[in-house]
């Protein structure tokens, strides 16, 4: 690393714009994003690492701090959730409900086939679901809604990722922790060999039994639309919705 590129105040100083705040007030968010990506506004980066204590490190190991990238990535998700819902140029598939306390995906295929690839970086509504969010509306629109995901209130958006984090530290109090005790219980490696097998499997049958669930409903409900689409227009012609979500399922199974 150069000299110039050697931590110091006077680097942070010269990086900051008007919106970013300036060395020895900055939280350690920003301070992070300064170091490692420079200010967002002016879009410069540099090398810049403030050297870490052997304290840094210790505080690093604190629980708050472990979870603190996964309070991060949620907020990020749902932060792009948010502009996407709220854009008005993807209103014809994905948008507010009436009250903006939830959205409605009246194109669930493009949302999966275009928007989300290229504005969230996911293909499907998994994530959603993990981070929170409960299917209100299900058949050809879907309906999502979380609490503090609210049309004109992104100020909320921060407390969906609070919460995240609450829940990963109570299912590792009463999940994590338990399995971690009795592998230190275990006299040999054999014995801790057994105990991974038995949750892996556990978690690969969990995982089966809600997919097919899930797969399942959601069957159903593409049947019963078929059904209704064939009583209304002659000769069974499908809508193109509907033709969508065929697609879409298939391409899954």
């Amino acid at each position: 690393m150069s000299e110039s590129s050697v931590w110091s105040p006077n680097i942070g100083a010269s990086l900051c714009c008007k919106d970013h705040p300036k060395f020895g007030v900055c939280t350690d968010t920003s301070c992070n994003k300064w170091c490692l990506q420079g200010c967002g506004k002016e879009k410069k980066a540099t090398e810049a690492v403030k050297p870490r204590s052997d304290f840094d490190f210790a505080k690093d190991m604190e629980p708050k701090d472990i979870l603190s990238p996964t309070r991060n990535k949620v907020f990020d998700f749902v932060s792009k959730a948010y502009a996407m819902v709220d854009d008005p140029s993807t209103d014809s598939a994905i948008s507010w409900s009436e009250d903006g306390s939830s959205f409605v995906v009246s194109n669930p295929a493009e949302c999966c086939r275009e928007i989300f690839p290229r504005l969230l970086g996911i293909s499907d509504f998994a994530r959603f679901e993990r981070f929170g969010f409960t299917k209100i509306e299900s058949g050809p629109k879907l309906g999502f809604a979380i609490d503090d995901f609210v049309r004109g209130k992104p100020e909320l958006l921060e407390k969906i990722g609070e919460r995240y984090v609450a829940r990963l530290s109570e299912y590792h109090e009463s999940k994590i922790k338990p399995l971690r005790d009795q592998v230190k219980s275990c006299k040999n490696k054999k014995e801790k060999e057994l105990v991974y097998k038995e949750r892996r499997e556990k978690l690969e049958m969990q995982k089966r039994e809600r997919l097919d669930k899930d797969f399942g409903q959601e069957i159903e409900l593409l049947m019963k639309r078929i059904a209704k689409e064939r009583e209304t227009r002659e000769a069974g012609v499908l809508s193109k919705e509907v033709e969508d979500r065929v697609k879409l399922l298939l391409a899954l199974m």
